[in-house]
């Protein structure tokens, strides 16, 4: 493996990044093989996992951003090789929920999977997310485990509290930004602050350091999920949020500046783009002429500069993978 800390020799993170998966992967495998008894149960989790891990090796180098916050504070990346793990498992579970509580179905290894089993198969990854962390009591820096896993299980239920307010609240017509806001942190801000923090403190590094690390995670999960509202404005990649009626940044702001008569053509528009598509595509290039799709990159450009400047702060080497995973998540301008 290529030395990641050296000066001299700073390959891209495409080409370390797959054998950097593989040690992740290589522990959720030995992390499975707590499951005893259940055959059944233990294959749909191998599913999970192996569908979960081809996309993320794929177009998800997110995943990594335990290990590169550690390679951050120049600590030894195979330390935070088990964050890195607990932390996809508890992703994986996650997105099982949310698939239950926002589609109502599961797709799984033998097509739609029964809700039940289902719910069984993301609790039982949240368990083994916990396993997942164990083997950190056996380095350097075991003192310091309790403190990551409550930290850990905190941001599990900030984040549980986010999908409740999601629930609730996204489903008004009259949601407000600053609600938006609220649940994107809890949801995915936490989600990935705890990732860059504890990566931060494995690897080693100063006060100062994990809280630019914490800082810049909570950024880029911030960002990762606008970027998500921008493109599912469009039905390129599939059906729009348009039609599945969710209420998303570039919808909320729009319905947000709009004058009143104005909002009201497009509240009717939304309504009916469930299942009128021409109602879908007026309903677009309203959102698009109030300005909600330039909002939403110029909020994702500000979260990439913060994200930026918590790294800058504390290392003014723009050469770490930190660094790069922004271009990889932000590649482009408002103005382009």
């Amino acid at each position: 493996m290529v030395p990641v800390n050296s000066p001299a020799l700073f390959p891209p993170l495409a080409e370390v990044a797959p054998a950097w998966c593989g040690l992740v992967h290589d522990h959720i495998e030995i992390t499975l093989e707590k499951v005893e008894g259940c055959l059944d149960l233990s294959r749909a989790l191998q599913w999970f996992v192996q569908h979960d891990w081809k996309s993320k090796k794929e177009k998800w180098l997110f995943s990594l951003l335990p290990m590169l916050s550690c390679q951050f504070v120049d600590g030894d990346i195979e330390t935070a090789v088990h964050l890195t793990a607990a932390w996809n498992l508890f992703h994986l579970a996650a997105n099982i929920f949310d698939d239950i509580e926002d589609e109502g179905f599961v797709a799984g290894p033998h097509g739609t999977m029964p809700l039940a089993k289902a719910v069984n198969a993301a609790t039982t990854l949240l368990f083994l997310a916990q396993s997942a962390l164990d083997p950190l009591s056996e380095i350097d820096r075991s003192p310091l485990l309790p403190e990551l896993r409550r930290e850990l299980n905190q941001t599990g239920v900030q984040i549980c509290v986010g999908q409740h307010q999601d629930l609730v609240e996204m489903a008004k017509p009259d949601v407000s930004l600053d609600t938006y806001w609220k649940i994107v942190g809890a949801k995915s801000g936490r989600f990935f602050e705890w990732a860059g923090r504890a990566g931060a403190v494995v690897g080693g590094g100063s006060p100062s350091q994990v809280v630019g690390c914490a800082s810049y995670g909570y950024n880029l999960g911030i960002l990762l999920q606008i970027l998500d509202d921008w493109a599912g404005l469009s039905p390129d990649a599939g059906v729009s949020d348009l039609a599945l009626g969710k209420r998303t940044l570039p919808t909320i702001y729009a319905l947000a500046v709009a004058p009143v008569e104005q909002r009201r053509r497009l509240m009717t528009l939304l309504d009916q783009a469930r299942q009128n598509h021409e109602a879908e595509i007026e309903a677009r290039t309203e959102i698009i002429r109030l300005g909600g799709l330039h909002y939403t990159l110029v909020e994702a450009e500000m979260r990439r500069k913060q994200a930026e400047t918590a790294l800058l702060a504390v290392v003014p080497d723009t050469r770490a993978y930190l660094f790069e995973l922004l271009t990889i998540a932000f590649p482009f301008s408002p103005e382009s």
